[in-house]
């Protein structure tokens, strides 16, 4: 069975999980987030899961292990994955695509949407423990941390690049044609 491996990237809150849900419900995908492994290590360590915390452990693991860590966790990953379509999450770095951008059916997709649609998005969802009573400042700040700065560059890289300022209808079409 050949595998379809999308490592998706995208600008923080233009649907990427709306995305990958789709795929999951629709074609049976499995997803792997490079954030997992940061969670893990915060909560095992008792600290607030907030974007900063994520950063920085982030950052830890990279200048005092190497670089590329978590894209070797991610291909083990897709060696153990069941999954004929695979999603892959948290990209922030070109490094972190070294081991998985040659192998067969690999797509990188960048996803966008303005800065308005994505700061009304962040409202709506919670995920990391400060988002509930973020601002536009804070929003706008959180850009400056070095694993978000990086996510531009990816954009120059990706085989498909889908601006999310449409409809789910829309969206959802866009998703399709990334599977076949």
């Amino acid at each position: 069975m050949e595998k379809i491996i999308l490592w998706l990237v995208w600008e923080r809150w233009c649907w990427k999980w709306t995305l990958a849900s789709y795929l999951v419900e629709k074609h049976d995908a499995v997803i792997f987030r490079y954030s997992d492994t940061f969670r893990e290590i915060l909560t095992t360590l008792n600290l607030p899961i907030i974007r900063e915390n994520l950063a920085k452990i982030s950052l830890t693991l990279r200048n005092e292990f190497w670089e590329d860590i978590l894209s070797k966790v991610m291909l083990a990953n897709i060696d153990k994955a069941k999954s004929r379509i695979i999603i892959l999450d948290w990209i922030r770095r070109v490094e972190d695509i070294e081991y998985v951008e040659d192998l067969p059916w690999f797509k990188l997709i960048y996803i966008d949407s303005t800065e308005e649609n994505r700061f009304e998005r962040l409202r709506n969802r919670w995920e990391n423990s400060n988002e509930k009573s973020m601002d536009f400042e804070l929003f706008k700040k959180e850009w400056t941390f070095e694993t978000e700065l990086r996510i531009k560059a990816m954009r120059d890289i990706s085989q498909k690049v889908i601006y999310n300022n449409q409809t789910m209808v829309e969206f959802y079409e866009e998703a399709e044609k990334l599977i076949w």
